[in-house]
């Protein structure tokens, strides 16, 4: 009976040898496809979720309008970061981070550019889950003209050599920063990527304290059990204060009556696991 059917079966591969391949074809690629595509969804959900603190991670986000002019983006003054702990009680911490855009790099007899260093507040470790191999977290960015290192920087550099306490030339200007420690590679489902993490205070727009200058992106810790919510409302309230008063003597105008001229102002929170 076996016999007979695996002959019958033979029989009639030999006559749609075509047809049975092209099915068969289908079907693996249709397997391949869905495989690849729950990959894909996996990794985007999955974006910002190795954070620890993820749950009560946010960004700031403007929107404006002046005139004609718009902009909707991740853009706060600098001086709002220390500003917000105080003002609000659901704020527990501020991180000021920046993006410095394509920047040389020197060391010694090396000279490259790169695309992928920030500058960040001291809290940055208090906020991103990312593993430090050497060097105190409290520690690596709390004073100016220091630097860290990702593993794969750190290799690509000073290859097996200890890069901690060494010197750097960052930027343009040529700034010497002392090397203060090595993190982990930031994982790669983050929706920022860093090669390199300056001291913030480095900058010196880091003491800035023009409300209306908005150049930086600011991240809050939000308290256990703090409703964001309620923060967003209060951002009206920050606006009249700070923002009012710049308004009147740059625009000779109140910040009500910009206000009602159409014109938009107004900031936001973004919760971390729905920036990508």
């Amino acid at each position: 009976m076996i016999i007979d059917l695996l002959k019958h079966s033979l029989r009639s591969f030999k006559r749609q040898r075509a047809y049975i391949v092209i099915n068969i074809l289908g079907l693996a690629i249709g397997i391949a496809c869905s495989l690849l595509i729950t990959l894909y969804v996996i990794n985007e959900a999955g974006y910002d979720r190795f954070n620890e603190k993820k749950d009560r991670l946010y960004r700031v986000i403007l929107n404006g309008k002046i005139g004609s002019q718009t902009i909707t983006g991740a853009f706060t003054p600098a001086v709002m970061g220390p500003t917000l702990p105080r003002e609000f009680p659901e704020v527990e911490d501020f991180l000021r981070m920046n993006g410095m855009g394509p920047t040389t790099v020197e060391y010694e007899q090396q000279i490259f550019t790169d695309n992928d260093i920030i500058e960040a507040d001291s809290s940055f470790f208090n906020f991103f889950t990312i593993p430090v191999i050497k060097g105190d977290p409290k520690n690596l960015l709390n004073s100016p003209h220091k630097v860290v290192l990702s593993e794969t920087t750190a290799r690509k550099i000073f290859g097996n050599e200890d890069p901690v306490d060494k010197l750097l030339k960052i930027g343009s200007d040529s700034i010497r920063y002392v090397v203060s420690g090595i993190m982990k590679d930031v994982p790669s489902n983050s929706h920022f990527d860093a090669s390199m993490v300056t001291s913030f205070m480095t900058n010196p727009r880091s003491k800035d304290d023009i409300w209306l200058n908005n150049s930086f992106g600011l991240y809050l810790l939000l308290k256990k059990n703090s409703n964001p919510a309620t923060v967003d409302a209060r951002f009206n309230e920050l606006i009249v204060k700070y923002v009012g008063p710049e308004v009147q003597k740059f625009m000779g105008t109140t910040i009500e009556e910009f206000l009602k001229r159409g014109n938009i102002y107004r900031f936001y929170l973004q919760k971390l696991t729905d920036i990508h």
